[in-house]
């Protein structure tokens, strides 16, 4: 199991040279100290993370945006005045002190500052920014908690920092983790170019900036998963049965005939297979995904789905239950 640790250990580990994960406000984010490369080759191969993606810049204070960064388009105060700390990561021209590995062929960096209490006292710590990723394989979901990142890469990183400690407590009530990735804006052009919608649409980032915004990328949205107990056969009378949306997927184990609106997919049985395979159906903005669930409730793969299951319904006893 991979060691779990307060955000002062957790910096102190950094500042040696380690490799671990962190919560935001968003998903887990796999780090290191920017000025390790050692570590920041680490974050490549554990991710299976193609060498020419750069990494982005976690910042725990607002100076670090400005000494590792130079020529700042004067709209960046007007975007950090009304969204950070928060899920929006902003693209700006590099200074010399960035890592190669954090900066891109056009010399531009991405900064984000979190607004987790947790991340934000760990970075601190830290006393320099986090180059970091999120903590999955590529083409994987992003995790949404600590046991995502243990399931799928603990056993190659050195630590584990979770949301909520002695030193900091968890998030007030009714301020939860937002199931997307932070929303990505470059600022080098004009319109400002948004490379990823996620937590923040692009309406809002105009109506509450009045900034010129291009949508140039893709448009990430919850995952909308029904997960189910049963046979293929109940699941099929169910659907038969139900309202459901046109160009929803059902993950089976066996074919079935369904609706003609239904599209219907194997299920893999590979935790990473599975993972990957509903990362791309959520970039793809399917309405709805019905996922056989065929592994007992103990399982890393179970608890991976658990935590972005709308409804759980079990068909083995006529049952709905809403997770």
């Amino acid at each position: 199991m991979t060691r779990l640790v307060d955000p002062e250990e957790a910096a102190r580990l950094v500042k040696c040279g380690r490799l671990g994960a962190f919560p935001t406000e968003t998903v887990f984010g796999l780090g290191a100290h920017p000025f390790h490369q050692a570590a920041l080759q680490r974050i490549y191969a554990v991710k299976g993370r193609e060498i020419w993606q750069p990494l982005s810049l976690h910042i725990g204070q607002l100076p670090d945006l400005f000494k590792f960064s130079q020529d700042l388009p004067s709209v960046v105060s007007r975007l950090v005045d009304r969204f950070w700390p928060g899920p929006l990561a902003l693209i700006v021209p590099a200074s010399p002190l960035v890592p190669a590995e954090a900066r891109s062929a056009s010399g531009t960096v991405s900064f984000r500052y979190p607004s987790s209490q947790t991340c934000r006292l760990f970075l601190r710590f830290v006393g320099a920014p986090l180059a970091a990723t999120s903590a999955n394989k590529s083409g994987s979901l992003s995790p949404l908690d600590a046991l995502d990142v243990e399931d799928e890469i603990g056993e190659e990183i050195d630590f584990l920092l979770e949301e909520g400690s002695s030193t900091c407590p968890r998030a007030p009530a009714g301020r939860s983790r937002v199931p997307l990735e932070s929303t990505l804006v470059d600022l080098t052009e004009i319109p400002y170019r948004v490379l990823r919608i996620g937590a923040i649409s692009l309406e809002r980032l105009s109506a509450e900036t009045h900034l010129p915004f291009q949508e140039a990328g893709p448009i990430l949205s919850p995952l909308h998963l029904v997960l189910w107990k049963g046979s293929p056969l109940s699941i099929a009378k169910y659907l038969r049965d139900s309202t459901i949306s046109e160009g929803s997927v059902v993950l089976t184990t066996t074919p079935l005939s369904l609706k003609k609106e239904v599209v219907q997919a194997r299920l893999p049985v590979v935790g990473i297979d599975l993972f990957r395979l509903l990362a791309r159906l959520q970039r793809e903005q399917v309405p709805r995904i019905y996922c056989q669930d065929i592994w007992p409730m103990t399982t890393a793969i179970h608890r991976r789905l658990a935590v972005r299951t709308e409804q759980f319904v079990n068909l083995e006893k006529g049952e709905k239950t809403c997770i």
